[in-house]
């Protein structure tokens, strides 16, 4: 049996798994829904900030955050 060509090899493990995409609500989102959260118009609106999201990768194998 002959090895196949991959695409991804993790750094740490060199697992051949693709990773998981994975993303959270970023600094800037948080910090614009306290602000909005404190004002008393926002109060309504402060779920707006939980919209804006970083997308990162993660190794399937060892969980360690890629990039």
């Amino acid at each position: 049996m002959q090895d196949q060509p991959v695409g991804f090899v993790c750094p740490y493990c060199h697992t051949t798994a693709p990773p998981f995409v994975c993303s959270k609500v970023s600094t800037g989102g948080w910090i614009i829904f306290a602000l909005l959260l404190l004002s008393c118009i926002g109060t309504l609106f402060c779920w707006v900030g939980l919209f804006f999201t970083d997308t990162y990768h993660q190794c399937r194998q060892c969980g360690i955050r890629l990039g």
